[in-house]
């Protein structure tokens, strides 16, 4: 009986572990393409993640580029995923390029300039090849009649565990126009059924007129920015042109692209980060014109989110990204209360938020460890009191930061300034990340009403320096030069063991920073709609 049982709970095991068959989906459309299709089911469509930043230029400083990276995502169309399967939608309006190379955008828009005439087979090859990132091993006709199109089969080597076969297809009234589906199977998952849910999206395949793009009356009056700012929003548009789950909307500072159905909340949370934003900016008010546009990914589903940021950052809530020059807002998985996810989705933005805006603010530096997380920690603090945002200390913060100083406990606080991104991440990140909070905490609002008025100096002559020469090690040297730290390790254990002086840092309001010259594109870096 106990055999049986084990036997029947073995096979129950199994048959819940084994993934669905795949099966044909919904019809999909990419109207800026012209194409409709039925993907795989359960298939989501995923955004393109931004070419990402892959060095500097010494001398000039400009930002390179990937050439493959930068073609592949001009060449992409869209893209589909679920558990097993990937199908990727690219357009042969580029040629291929020569070899890999970093460059700055501006080289490469000038470079991959639109086809003119069909490419000869060996260059569609090579085409085929840098849009796969796998070696072509044979070409040869589809054998099935498609409707109003021919296709060609590309066989593809295996890449990361996936089988891999692309479909070049093209509409018999204009056979310049040529469309690319790119099929990666999980290899355990790719077997005679596969191959005919394939032949069946290919048979699905219908070519329709490219909805041709309109400029809205808000485009047309919209403040246009430095080109490098201009190019950096037109990406952001291009990752999700082809979605219709997806939109956005551009605030004076932001453009926001997501796929919430919820737009009420949305809508909340765009007013707070612009507020949040005046708040950075009286701290540290910008002092360089902007050269991108800052951008705010917020997805609808976690696993969405997940699939996007990569194995490394699942465990996030969200995340900016320097190299992609975006931030990433997950929301949480379903089961809490409306309220939580918005008030945790709100400290996540805002202290994110202070990262990008940061970045941007000067000129695109790193900044150490102590500053650039202890002020995004401050800035969580945020609160919205009659149309003014302010820095309190809530509760549970001021329970955490008050607990690390308890009996009188003194840090080293030359050790935290000193901390390099590997350091300040190891196995005491629990612990510096409030000590650098209770730290930024204490020199802009603590110190003041302490009587040590000399401290809140500090943070502002870091910042100056690091907009000055780009260099966290210039911006720590000018910030801390003349400071015991010693000292300045006691007072600030003495600060947070007296309730009194706590109490009133958090009434008291640093006075307002001078106002900000104009920005990349004027005061306001973008329109409202």
């Amino acid at each position: 009986m106990k055999r049986l049982l084990f036997g029947f709970l073995l096979l129950a095991t199994l048959c819940q572990a084994a993934p669905p068959p795949i099966t044909l989906g919904s019809p999909v459309s990419l109207p800026a393409v012209g194409l409709r299709f039925r993907a795989f089911r359960e298939m989501k469509p995923m955004p393109l993640p931004m070419p990402a930043i892959r060095a500097e230029r010494r001398g000039d400083g400009a930002k390179l580029l990937s050439n493959h990276e930068y073609w592949r995502f001009r060449q992409t169309a869209g893209v589909w995923f679920n558990d097993s399967c990937v199908i990727r939608v690219g357009t042969v309006t580029i040629a291929p390029f020569e070899k890999p190379e970093l460059k700055p955008e501006s080289e490469l828009l000038a470079e991959f300039t639109e086809l003119d005439r069909e490419l000869p087979e060996e260059q569609m090859k090579k085409w085929v090849r840098q849009f796969a990132a796998s070696e072509v091993l044979e070409v040869k006709p589809f054998s099935q009649s498609l409707y109003g199109c021919s296709a060609q089969v590309y066989e593809l080597e295996e890449r990361d565990g996936a089988h891999q076969v692309a479909y070049l297809l093209s509409p018999r009234t204009d056979p310049l126009r040529k469309v690319l589906l790119l099929f990666s199977i999980e290899k355990s998952r790719f077997d005679d059924r596969a191959e005919r849910v394939i032949r069946q999206t290919l048979g699905s395949v219908q070519f329709v007129a490219p909805r041709r793009e309109t400029v809205s009356l808000a485009e047309g009056n919209r403040k246009k920015g430095t080109p490098e700012y201009e190019a950096s929003r037109a990406r952001v548009i291009q990752s999700i042109r082809n979605f219709r789950d997806w939109w956005y909307v551009e605030t004076d500072n932001y453009i926001f692209v997501s796929n919430q159905t919820d737009r009420r909340a949305m809508t909340r949370l765009r007013t707070e980060l612009e507020n949040a934003r005046e708040v950075f900016a009286d701290y540290f008010p910008l002092k360089i014109p902007l050269q991108s546009v800052s951008v705010v990914r917020i997805f609808n589903k976690r696993d969405q989110y997940k699939e996007y940021v990569g194995a490394d950052m699942q465990w996030s809530g969200g995340i900016w990204t320097p190299a992609r020059r975006e931030l990433v807002i997950s929301p949480l998985d379903r089961g809490a209360r409306d309220s939580v996810q918005q008030m945790i989705m709100r400290q996540v933005a805002f202290h994110e938020g202070f990262h990008q805006y940061l970045y941007f603010a000067t000129g695109e530096a790193q900044a150490g460890m102590w500053f650039n997380e202890g002020t995004a920690q401050f800035f969580e603090g945020i609160e919205f009191r009659t149309g003014k945002g302010i820095v309190v200390l809530p509760q549970y913060i001021e329970r955490t930061l008050t607990a690390l100083f308890d009996g009188d406990r003194v840090h080293d606080i030359a050790a935290l300034v000193k901390m390099d991104r590997t350091e300040f991440y190891g196995e005491k990140r629990n612990v510096n990340y409030p000590l650098a909070q209770a730290l930024v905490y204490y020199l802009w609002k603590g110190a003041p009403v302490a009587g040590k008025p000399e401290y809140a100096q500090i943070p502002v002559r870091y910042y100056d320096k690091l907009v000055e020469t780009r260099d966290a090690g210039a911006a720590n040297a000018a910030a801390w030069e003349g400071v015991d730290l010693q000292q300045l390790g006691r007072d600030l254990s003495r600060f947070w063991n007296d309730s009194n002086l706590i109490r009133q840092s958090i009434r008291y309001q640093p006075p307002a920073a001078p106002a900000a010259p104009p920005a990349g594109r004027g005061a306001a870096v973008g329109s409202r709609r």
